[in-house]
């Protein structure tokens, strides 16, 4: 097994920190997107598990996140965000031609892996999203998405802090301790971000029609980050093979809750059912 980090340069000359953690002979790997305000090496139990399974893992830290460069929780441009997924994707696919790949995105990522299958649809032998940001419960309120609009006009980078309860990310108190005091993770969104995420969320909240790959869903039942119902009402606007999975009593990040192990091999049965698929 090896672990690598790689940089390479965003369209608007960002450096982008990337990391991959493959096994000696890996069967399939994933591409893993972070949520906000956060970064892709708070995913190591999830990573160690589908090392486990000779399941390689290549992330990013998003733009303005993590490692990366970038004013914390800024984007001039949200298709900037997607522009960074499909660089991820295309690295990983050079990097491995044969072997499947999946597309997996937790909160924010899950929302923008979401629309990057949706708006894209890349060749990719499935996609998993946990926790999406589907639908923004509870509503901005007028005033915030009025000074927001205003902002994004005159100084788009104009921030302000987002309030996420660490209690409210898992049912492990170490989960939201961790996450305190963790240097990297910051609650600062800009006005552009702001209502880029508001975008993007609704897209997916009017978007019926096919799923154009195998999709997995998923959400903690007692999320109070993200809406579950939001999750579930898309699940019942797409059509094909969707899969759509309520994890009871779970909060929001399923990959840190007590019972992860059994998260996550539901989700490897998932992805093993798609890998007997793929020719």
């Amino acid at each position: 097994m090896g672990t690598y980090t790689n940089t390479w340069k965003s369209n608007d000359s960002l450096r982008i920190y990337s990391q991959s953690w493959l096994p000696e002979s890996p069967q399939a790997l994933i591409a893993l997107v972070h949520g906000f305000g956060e970064h892709c090496n708070r995913y190591e139990e999830l990573v160690q598990f589908f090392l486990g399974k000779q399941v390689g893992v290549v992330a990013i830290d998003q733009r303005g996140h993590g490692q990366s460069e970038g004013p914390r929780g800024h984007t001039p441009q949200m298709d900037l965000l997607l522009d960074e997924i499909g660089r991820l994707i295309h690295f990983t696919q050079e990097s491995h031609p044969s072997l499947p790949l999946f597309l997996y995105g937790h909160s924010m990522g899950g929302m923008l892996v979401l629309n990057y299958v949706l708006r894209k649809k890349p060749n990719l032998a499935g996609v998993i999203a946990t926790g999406p940001l589907v639908t923004v419960e509870p509503p901005p309120s007028w005033a915030l998405i009025a000074l927001a609009r205003f902002m994004k006009n005159i100084y788009p980078r104009y921030t302000q802090k987002v309030k996420v309860s660490p209690e409210a990310l898992s049912r492990r108190p170490e989960v939201g301790k961790a996450y305190t005091e963790d240097p990297l993770v910051h609650n600062w969104a800009s006005a552009m971000m702001g209502l880029g995420i508001l975008e993007y969320s609704a897209f997916l909240e009017r978007y019926r029609g096919e799923a154009p790959m195998p999709t997995l869903l998923m959400h903690g039942g007692e999320d109070r980050v993200t809406s579950p119902q939001g999750t579930e009402k898309l699940a019942s606007a797409l059509k094909g093979s969707v899969q759509c999975k309520i994890w009871e009593g779970a909060f929001h990040e399923l990959h840190h809750e007590i019972n992860a192990p059994e998260i996550m091999n539901y989700t490897w049965d998932w992805m093993q059912a798609r890998l007997q698929d793929t020719p």
